[in-house]
């Protein structure tokens, strides 16, 4: 609109240049044509320009009178691109754009938007899927969005950037997560089969390689080998007292293979820190040589067993816990006792 009022105000002068040269200074300027430019401009800035009675009226020049009016259908244009746009009619958008070019009113700032409904209508469709909750979903979300991205990026170039750049950091965020949870369940399927036999559990090598397949990085093989070999990582933590599932899943693998003092260190953790899991319990009861502390990890054992291996599952810690026995505990008939024979011979030695 200021370029109009430029344009406006310009043709005024060049009027009132042209009077002065044709009549002598003394000759009274009439303000009529000044008035009537005025009047145009204010039609113009209120959209109510009545084109067909201007052009037969004698206040613009016919070439002025095309300028301004082509300028006004382009902002018209705009100004219904717009609304389409706000009321996400993209289709409407682009049927809009298709028509404009027909006619050769579509000017270049205009054309550059013929590939934004589409990349409108992809992004809303991407935003409606929002908040993701797992990396398949929000990654087959941005390869749809993909192909649009330079294309938001040209038209929003404040704006799209970050956000993308927030959505592939989003995507990392999520696929650690879910890196982390399987190493998680694959680290309580080793806690199970270290402390049980008698069931289809897959070896202790099988699961570190199945989490060495998730996350080459997971913690655990910081400390343990596919091979249950002894890594730097494992003796560090030690030596720094730090103490996880991980860290504890790690100290029972490696456990013939540590010096005394490595599992003293072991030892002192559980009883300062705590055990994470079973296997940190056995840990404590072996370090401590303690048939109370056995009983209690049976008592475990027999809690968190699926109902449906206790015919077939026993504790794997079972013998060790034997020879913790005092003399002159019963002996049974059978080389392996029921689980509630066990525990009723242990509970008995519970204080």
């Amino acid at each position: 609109m200021r370029l109009c009022l430029i344009i406006l105000f310009s043709a005024l002068l060049a009027v009132s240049c042209g009077k002065s040269s044709r009549k002598s200074r003394r000759t009274p300027y009439d303000l009529g044509r000044s008035e009537a430019l005025l009047q145009v401009g204010e039609a113009m800035m209120a959209e109510e320009a009545d084109w067909e009675r201007l052009a037969q009226s004698a206040v613009l020049d016919e070439q002025l009178l095309g300028i301004l009016k082509d300028d006004a259908a382009r902002r018209e244009l705009f100004l219904a691109a717009d609304a389409l746009l706000q009321q996400e009619r993209f289709h409407d958008f682009a049927a809009l754009i298709d028509a404009a070019e027909k006619r050769g009113e579509a000017t270049p700032a205009l054309l550059e938007l013929r590939g934004l409904p589409q990349a409108l209508q992809a992004l809303s469709l991407f935003c409606a899927r929002r908040p993701y909750q797992n990396s398949q979903d929000l990654e087959q979300s941005m390869n749809f969005l993909s192909p649009r991205s330079d294309e938001l990026s040209r038209l929003a170039p404040d704006a799209f950037p970050p956000f993308w750049e927030s959505q592939k950091a989003l995507l990392e965020e999520l696929r650690a997560a879910e890196r982390n949870a399987k190493v998680e369940r694959l680290q309580v399927q080793l806690c199970r089969k270290l402390t049980t036999t008698g069931t289809n559990l897959d070896s202790p090598e099988w699961l570190l390689a199945e989490i060495e397949e998730v996350d080459g990085d997971a913690e655990i093989l910081r400390y343990v080998s596919l091979m249950r070999k002894v890594q730097p990582g494992f003796r560090q933590a030690l030596s720094e007292k730090r103490w996880n599932f991980a860290v504890e899943l790690a100290a029972e693998l490696l456990w013939t293979s540590l010096t005394d003092g490595e599992r003293a260190v072991v030892g002192e953790c559980l009883a300062k820190q705590g055990a994470c899991s079973l296997v940190g319990d056995v840990l404590l009861a072996r370090f401590r040589q303690s048939p109370e502390l056995y009983a209690e990890a049976v008592l475990r054992w027999q809690s968190e067993c699926p109902e449906a291996s206790l015919p077939d599952a026993h504790p794997a810690f079972l013998a060790e816990a034997l020879q913790c026995l005092p003399a002159g505990e019963p002996h049974w008939g059978s080389p392996v006792p029921s689980i509630g024979e066990l525990a009723e011979a242990f509970l008995r030695l519970i204080p």
